[in-house]
């Protein structure tokens, strides 16, 4: 149906499938496998520190304004740092919110977001607006940019593993190990429940290894742990090619379509059903659902090259699917991700989710909803963001490592300021901010 109607339906004809998770190009519909590979690790993502004095240029995102041709009313919109506006105004007034003034992390040079003196309406006019996100400052100008410093990314901890009288006891730490392992097989037939499954045993892959590099850890219990983590990602590569490349005697019946309706990756229990897998089939929470089988990859990719160099064609279409690169200016529409940065996706909108002018996330897709836009889990848009920085970590591709790193950092910033509410926050009024958290609905 038309995405503009009452009913937003995804058209279920175009939805129709060829293999999960293929290149909706091809007539076999399976991705290209020229996907992705990543750089080296660094720092933990969930710090709440950047790196100190990294600020990749990509990351300058410029703002133009351009005259719009409804009554002159102006909009933004981001666009890559080579691209031209021809009819620019120069003195419009811009609004800008807290996160683009406000430094919420640290960087070596100190420098964050939009210089101060621009904040400024002259002939003493005290300007200032309120908005459900707090104060908004004027900016008087044709454009502005923000820079946003680069968190770091790695699969491990930011500290190892510490045995011993202050640290967890070894024999607790390999003992709950085992246990976790055979806890919660990845059974779920829904995208976000087996997400979760997958992730949470590719975690406990992680976490092995960690413990077997540790200090203190006698070669009897390396070998186990090695042990440990071959079966982990032998099950794991079973369960997820059970959704990326089902057999046709199997007993599963969902699995990944291409839908060129609105050009995204949905499960067929999604399309066939709206409610279904949380609204998968409208595009609700692709980035959540999604999130949990990218970082299963990258596992798996770092863990078996071989593995990853097979799938890389269906991971790519859930890499696109939520993390499509911005357009090119000029040039092919190349869909390849490595190439020298994420290039401009024919078939899929770029970042599918993100608000670049808020920071964050919507989760909500083609549902109507009383209340606007909604994103009610930020830790997982976090997590999304993390994983498609780590897949490129992972299969050795810089460019899209570095493009995960930026929608992750953009991410974390937004939901430092108005997800996780601090005492002290000038963004809500204390009545609102007591409750310290926020589920930013219509924000």
């Amino acid at each position: 149906a038309d995405p503009g109607s009452s009913q937003r339906k995804p058209k279920s004809n175009a939805s129709q499938p060829g293999e999960p998770a293929a290149d909706p190009g091809s007539s076999q519909r399976k991705p290209k496998s020229n996907a992705s590979q990543p750089g080296e690790p660094a720092a933990d993502p969930g710090s709440s520190q950047p790196t100190a004095g990294i600020v990749y240029d990509y990351t300058v995102l410029e703002w133009a304004t351009e005259e719009a041709d409804n009554g002159g009313q102006s909009r933004g919109r981001p666009r890559a740092p080579t691209q031209e506006f021809k009819r620019n105004t120069p003195n419009l007034l811009m609004l800008t919110l807290p996160h683009h003034y406000t430094v919420h992390g640290t960087s070596a040079a100190g420098v964050r977001n939009v210089p101060g003196s621009t904040f400024c309406v002259t002939h003493g006019v005290n300007a200032g607006y309120t908005s459900l996100k707090g104060p908004l400052k004027p900016r008087v100008g044709s454009n502005w940019k923000t820079r946003v410093p680069l968190y770091e990314v790695s699969f491990g901890a930011p500290r190892p593993p510490h045995f011993g009288e202050e640290g967890i006891g070894k024999e607790d730490l390999l003992d709950a190990l085992k246990r976790d392992a055979d806890a919660v097989p990845p059974t779920a037939t829904d995208s976000y429940n087996f997400g979760k499954e997958i992730a949470r045993l590719a975690q406990l892959v992680v976490i092995a290894g960690e413990v077997e590099a540790a200090p203190g850890v006698s070669p009897s219990e390396a070998s186990d742990l090695r042990l440990a983590q071959e079966t982990m990602v032998q099950t794991l590569e079973q369960a997820l090619e059970s959704w990326l490349e089902p057999k046709a005697d199997s007993s599963f019946t969902n699995g990944l379509l291409f839908d060129s309706t609105y050009g995204g990756v949905v499960t067929r229990d999604g399309i066939a059903d709206k409610q279904a897998e949380y609204g998968n089939g409208w595009y609700n929470d692709h980035h959540f659902h999604y999130g949990y089988f990218i970082y299963t990859a990258a596992v798996l990719a770092r863990a078996d090259p071989q593995w990853g160099d097979n799938n890389r064609g269906s991971i790519a279409a859930l890499l696109r699917d939520i993390a499509a690169g911005l357009p090119q200016i000029s040039g092919s529409m190349d869909t390849d991700l490595s190439a020298a940065q994420p290039a401009g996706d024919p078939l899929f909108p770029t970042a599918r989710h993100k608000d670049w002018f808020d920071g964050h996330s919507w989760a909500s897709g083609l549902f109507p909803q009383g209340n606007g836009k909604s994103q009610e889990s930020s830790s997982e848009a976090v997590n999304a963001y993390y994983a498609v920085a780590l897949y490129g970590l992972a299969t050795h591709n810089k460019p899209l490592e570095r493009w995960g790193r930026l929608l992750l950092s953009m991410e974390t910033e937004a939901v430092q300021a108005y997800y996780h509410v601090p005492r002290d926050t000038e963004v809500y009024e204390p009545p609102f901010s007591a409750h310290r958290m926020v589920c930013a609905y219509g924000l």
